[in-house]
C-alpha cells in the first residue's frame, strides 16, 4: 500500500503539462513498440530461414557446377577409354604402329581440356603401360589406390557395376603447388573382356575457382569450403597458391576431426593430400563439438567455425559424383542484417518522434493546462480572499459580541445611575420642599439634619452622574467599534463579490479546457 501511495504521490507531484506530455509520447511510441516486437519476432527469423534458403540454393547450384564438371570428365575419360588404338594396345598389339597409334589417341585428349595433365594405360595389375605427354606421378608406391584396383579386379556378378569409371581422392603437388585427381576407366576388348585402366589427371584449378569466387557472394566476410568423405578441407576460399610466395591457405588439406587409423593409414600410403612419408592429417584448431556439427549438420545451421570468433550460419550441400560436401558460411550478422538495419531505423524514427512527440506535448501541455493553472491561481486567491474575509467576519462577529455586552453592561448601568440620580432628586424635593412649608417651625439641630440629608443625596447625584458620564463613554466606545464592524462587514462583502467573480473566471476558463 506504502509503495502505491508513494507511486501516486510521486503522480501527482508531476506537473500537468509533464503529465499531458507523457501520455502523449506513450501513445505515440507503443505503435512502434508494436513494430519493433514485429521486427524482432517475425521479421528476423523470417530473413534468417529466407537467408539460408538462398544460401542453400548457392550452395546447390555450385555442386551442380561441380558434378557437371566430374560427369564431363567421366564422360570424356570414358570416351578415350573406348578408342579402338588403346584397346588393341592394352589386348597386346605392340607393334611401332600400334604404339604410335595408341600414343596419339592418348594426346587427342589435349583437346578435351587445359586442365587435364597427362594420361596413362595400365594393365590389371596396376602397372604402367603407355603414357603422355610425361611420366604420371606415383601415389606412394601406386599409379593408382589398390582399393581403386581391387574394385577392377573383382570376378562377381557385381563386378560389370564394380567396373566403372572412377574418380580418386585428392592429391597435391608441392613442388607445382597444384592439387589434382585421377579418373580410373576400364578398357574393354571387342568381346567386352577388361583388358586394362585408363588413368586421366586432371588439376582443380577450376573447382578452386568455383570456391574462391565465393568470397563476399554471401555477404561481407561469407566463404565457402569443401570436404572430402573423410572430412578433410580440399578447396577453400583463397585457396588458390600464391604463386609470389607459393603458400597455399592455412585451412587446406587439414582435418575437421581427427582420423580415424584406417584413413589415416590410407592417407599416409597414397600419400594424399601432399603428405610426406608417415605424417598425419593436421587437424583444424577449433572446438570440436563445432567441428563435428559439419560432419554431421543438417542443410542449414549455425555454428562458429574454426578460427573464427563469431557465429556463423552454413547451408550445406552434396555432390553426387564424388562423396563431398560443399559448405557455404556466411557472419549471422549479414544474415540478419536487414533486420538489424529495420530496428536500427526504427530505432532512430521513434527517438526523434519520441523527441517530436515531448516538444508537441510540451507546447499542447501547456496550452491546455494554462487556463487550468491560471484557474487553480484564482482559486488559490479566492481562497485566500475568503480566509480573509472569514477571519475578519470571525474578528467582526467577536467584537460584535462584545459590543452586545458592553452595551447591555452599559445600558443597565445607565438606567441604575438615572434611577438613582431621579431618587435622590425625588428626595432633595421633599426636603426642600418640608423645609419651605415648616422653615418657621424648624429648629437648628433638624435644619441642620435636614441640610446634611441634601447634602449627602447631591453627593450621591454628583457620583451617580459620574457614573452616568462613564456609561455614556463606554456607549459611545461601543458605538465607534459598531461603526468599526459595519466596515469590516462592508469590506467582507467586498471580498466575497470579488472572489465570486474570480470564480466565475474559473468556471469560464474550465468550460473553455472541456468544450462546453
Amino acid at each position: 500500500m506504502s509503495t502505491k501511495s508513494n507511486t501516486a504521490r510521486r503522480i501527482r507531484g508531476l506537473s500537468l503539462t509533464a503529465r499531458v506530455s507523457g501520455f502523449l509520447m506513450l501513445a505515440t511510441i507503443l505503435p512502434l513498440l508494436v513494430i519493433i516486437i514485429v521486427i524482432e519476432s517475425l521479421s528476423r527469423p523470417t530473413l534468417i530461414d529466407q537467408a539460408g534458403k538462398n544460401m542453400q540454393a548457392d550452395a546447390s547450384t555450385h555442386t551442380q557446377l561441380i558434378d557437371n564438371f566430374f560427369s564431363q570428365q567421366l564422360l570424356e575419360t570414358d570416351a578415350l577409354s573406348r578408342l579402338v588404338p588403346i584397346q588393341q594396345y592394352l589386348a597386346g598389339e605392340r607393334s611401332p604402329a600400334a604404339y604410335q597409334r595408341a600414343l596419339e589417341a592418348l594426346a587427342s585428349g589435349r583437346g578435351r581440356g587445359s586442365f587435364y595433365e597427362g594420361w596413362s594405360l595400365l594393365n590389371l595389375q596396376g602397372a604402367l603401360q603407355l603414357y603422355y605427354p610425361t611420366v604420371p606421378t606415383l601415389h606412394g608406391q601406386y599409379y593408382i589406390a589398390p582399393s581403386d584396383l581391387k574394385q577392377f579386379q573383382l570376378d562377381s556378378p557385381q563386378a560389370q557395376q564394380a567396373r566403372r569409371a572412377r574418380i580418386s581422392d585428392v592429391f597435391y603437388n608441392a613442388v607445382t603447388h597444384e592439387a589434382y585427381m585421377d579418373i580410373y576407366a576400364p578398357v574393354f576388348s571387342n568381346d567386352y573382356h577388361l583388358i586394362g585402366i585408363l588413368r586421366a589427371s586432371f588439376d582443380l584449378h577450376y573447382i578452386w575457382q568455383i570456391v574462391t569466387q565465393e568470397a563476399g557472394v554471401n555477404g561481407l566476410g561469407s566463404y565457402a569450403f569443401i570436404t572430402d568423405q573423410r572430412g578433410v578441407i580440399v578447396s577453400y576460399t583463397n585457396s588458390d597458391p600464391d604463386p609470389f610466395t607459393s603458400k597455399v591457405d592455412s585451412h587446406l588439406f587439414k582435418s575437421l576431426t581427427p582420423l580415424s587409423d584406417n584413413d589415416q593409414k590410407q592417407a599416409q600410403q597414397l600419400e594424399l593430400y601432399g603428405l610426406q612419408a608417415n605424417a598425419i592429417v593436421p587437424v583444424l584448431d577449433g572446438q570440436p563439438q563445432e567441428n563435428q556439427k559439419l560432419n554431421g549438420g543438417g542443410a542449414v545451421f549455425q555454428m562458429k567455425p574454426p578460427d573464427m570468433q563469431n557465429d556463423f550460419q552454413v547451408a550445406r550441400s552434396t555432390t553426387y559424383t564424388v562423396p563431398w560436401s560443399y559448405f557455404v558460411l556466411s557472419p549471422l550478422s549479414n544474415i540478419t542484417a536487414v533486420a538489424d538495419d529495420q530496428l536500427r531505423i526504427t530505432l532512430l524514427v521513434t527517438t526523434g518522434i519520441l523527441v517530436l512527440s515531448a516538444l508537441f506535448g510540451f507546447g499542447m501541455g501547456r496550452r491546455i493546462t494554462h487556463p487550468i493553472m491560471r484557474s487553480v491561481e484564482l482559486l488559490l486567491k479566492s481562497s485566500q480572499d475568503l480566509k480573509t474575509l472569514a477571519t475578519k467576519e470571525q474578528s467582526a462577529a467577536t467584537q460584535q459580541t462584545w459590543v452586545v455586552d458592553s452595551s447591555q453592561t452599559g445600558l443597565k448601568s445607565v438606567q441604575y445611575y438615572t434611577n438613582a440620580a431621579s431618587l435622590a432628586v425625588q428626595r432633595l424635593n421633599e426636603t426642600g420642599m418640608q423645609l419651605v412649608q415648616h422653615w418657621d417651625r424648624v429648629d437648628p439641630a433638624m435644619g441642620k439634619q435636614a441640610m446634611t440629608q441634601v447634602v449627602t443625596d447631591a453627593r450621591y447625584l454628583d457620583k451617580a452622574l459620574q457614573y452616568q458620564i462613564a456609561s455614556n463613554q463606554k456607549l459611545e466606545s461601543a458605538i465607534k467599534v459598531t461603526v468599526s464592524v459595519n466596515d469590516q462587514l462592508a469590506s467582507g462583502a467586498r471580498s466575497a463579490t470579488d472572489a465570486a467573480s474570480q470564480l466565475e473566471e474559473v468556471v469560464d476558463e474550465l468550460r473553455q479546457v472541456v468544450g462546453k
